[in-house]
C-alpha cells in the first residue's frame, strides 16, 4: 500500500494486445509489425498480395491475417 492508504491493495491485471508472428520456411520467426512489412517479405508475390488487402480491407487483426496467409498460399 501507498502511504496513508489503510491496508493491502488488490493486485490488478491487465490485457495486453495479441502480437503475431510468421515465419517463412525454415527462416526466422518475424513480427507482424505492420501488413505492409510483412507483404513487403513476400517479394515473388507481393503486388497480388496489396491488391487483396485493398481489396478485401485486410487488418493486423488474427481472423485478417489468417486469410491473408491463406490467399498466400493459394497462389
Amino acid at each position: 500500500p501507498r502511504a496513508l492508504d489503510i491496508g493491502p491493495t488488490p493486485a490488478k491485471y491487465s490485457t495486453s494486445p495479441d502480437v503475431f508472428f510468421y515465419k517463412l520456411g525454415n527462416g526466422e520467426l518475424r513480427k507482424v509489425d505492420n501488413i505492409k512489412k510483412m507483404i513487403a517479405s513476400f517479394p515473388d508475390k507481393e503486388l497480388e498480395l496489396n491488391e487483396f488487402v485493398k481489396k478485401e480491407k485486410i487488418s493486423k487483426k488474427e481472423d485478417d491475417l489468417i486469410r491473408l496467409l491463406k490467399y498466400y498460399n493459394s497462389l
